[in-house]
């Protein structure tokens, strides 16, 4: 492992502990160098800040590392690394749930609106047929084909109205 290499793969509380020892500097001097207080150097140091992004750690690395000569864009960026290979999974995976999701609910609301639709057309073909105040009569085929083939007795024009069927009309009309 090279140098660099291991400056790359450093969080960020040991980085700055060994820029700060690389310059010879004691932490009771960068306390009193940046004002902020010595315990919070030892634990930025010691990593008890390394998950944390908040702008307070911000700020202290900020500080620190332009006490110690560093460009302070370049400390906060080794700070904000690219997310873990696990963690774009993980995201990609939320982004397709999510997406699926949305597919499904779309799909849901179409169906109920073709529902909701087919069930206004047979409302209105309904009223429609009752507030013209025809009589609707049903055709039963298998008793058209008795009838024809003069097994039913019964005539068509003596045929009884067996109820409303939309869509039909009386057939002695």
């Amino acid at each position: 492992m090279t140098p660099s290499d291991r400056v790359e793969s450093q969080a960020i509380g040991s980085y700055l502990r060994w820029q700060r020892e690389l310059r010879e500097i004691s932490v009771d001097e960068l306390a009193e160098l940046t004002r902020i207080p010595k315990r919070s150097i030892d634990r930025l140091e010691a990593g008890f800040f390394d998950d944390q992004v908040d702008g307070f750690v911000k700020g202290f690395v900020r500080t620190i590392a332009g006490s110690l000569g560093l460009d302070a864009d370049d400390t906060l960026a080794r700070m904000l690394s690219e997310p873990e290979v696990e963690d774009r999974k993980l995201f990609a995976l939320k982004r397709r749930l999510s997406g699926a999701l949305l597919g499904l609910a779309a799909l849901s609301l179409l169906a109920l609106l073709a529902f909701v639709i087919q069930q206004l057309s047979t409302r209105q073909a309904r009223t429609s047929a009752e507030t013209a105040g025809e009589v609707i009569y049903r055709r039963d085929p298998v008793r058209s084909l008795a009838t024809s083939q003069g097994v039913f007795p019964l005539a068509p024009a003596e045929a009884q109205p067996l109820g409303p069927v939309p869509g039909e009309s009386d057939p002695n009309h």
